[in-house]
This record gives structure tokens, sequence and C-alpha cells, in this order.
């Protein structure tokens, strides 16, 4: 089950035509029979458009896309997942997770970042590879956005932190 699918050539016009949230909701309620938290669609509206900004920037106009696809035996979804091939490396897809933070920092706590979000700031355990089962094909994970223990990085309001995860065969 998944709430969008298409090409990233399609997300990125429906993303420029703040189509997506309002798409989402309508299959959310089709699948669930019920509304979405106002909450999740805003996330969709905030997320969604960051990413559609992100894969045309990229050019990345040829790939597949599923938006909110659950996992199975499990009510987890993933944020996004991205298909595609490359004459390299054949067949692969990346998982994105969205996050809504406006600022990402070092916490002094183990495994944690400081994040703020909704004019709130806190510690966070974030350690995405810990969450992957063993035996789910997850080749490598990449964070982006992610600070060093040298830097601090901060995003600009309203903007999306994206966590990837590159999946093969």
């Amino acid at each position: 089950m998944h709430l969008y699918q298409g090409t990233t050539r399609q997300f990125i016009a429906d993303a420029g035509q703040a189509r997506l949230a309002s798409r989402l909701s309508e299959r959310f309620f089709e699948e669930f029979r019920h509304k979405p938290a106002p909450s999740e669609v805003m996330s969709w509206q905030n997320s969604l458009a960051a990413m559609g900004n992100v894969l045309k920037l990229a050019d990345l106009t040829d790939q597949g896309i599923l938006v909110e696809l659950k996992l199975p035996l499990s009510s987890k979804r993933l944020d996004v997942l991205i298909t595609g091939s490359n004459p390299g490396t054949e067949d692969a897809a990346v998982i994105v997770e969205l996050k809504q933070w406006t600022t990402v920092g070092l916490s002094i706590i183990t495994d944690c970042l400081t994040v703020a979000f909704g004019g709130d700031t806190r510690s966070i355990t974030y350690t995405p590879r810990a969450r992957l089962p063993s035996t789910s094909g997850i080749s490598s994970t990449r964070t982006l956005h992610s600070p060093t223990a040298e830097s601090r990085s901060t995003v600009a309001p309203t903007s999306t932190t994206l966590s990837t995860t590159r999946v093969l065969r």
C-alpha cells in the first residue's frame, strides 16, 4: 500500500502545483477510512514540496517514486522511495526520510541530535541504521544535513532534512 505513485517528473509537477497533500489526504481516507491528522497534512505540504525541489534541482526526472509506502507486517511507512537504474549499478532504490526540523545540531547525549521544530528544541535519538533489520537488503545509509563534531548544521525554517538509504536488489 502507498499513498502516491508516479514518475519523479510527475511528482515535481504535482509539488510545483501544491497538489500532493490533497492527493495524499484523499488516498489516506480511501485506505484508512478516516482523515489524516492536520499535522500530517501540513508535514506533507512542507516536506514534499522540499522533496520536489530537491528532485528538480538534481534533474532527477526519469525515476519512479512512491510516497508513504507501508512496510509489510508493520504499521510503519517509508516517507519516499525513489527507484531507477544506473548503467554502472543496475536497478537501485533510495529511501528518503523527511524531517520537519528547522535546525539540526550535535547533542551532548550519545547517538542523539539536537533538533528544533515547532518552536521547541530537544535532543532526540537519531540512528537510522539501527532501525533497519539485517534482512532488509539495505546496502548503505547516508544522512544529509548531519552535523559533524566540528560544526553545526542550520537549516532554513520550514526546510526538510533528508535521510537517504540505498537499497540494492
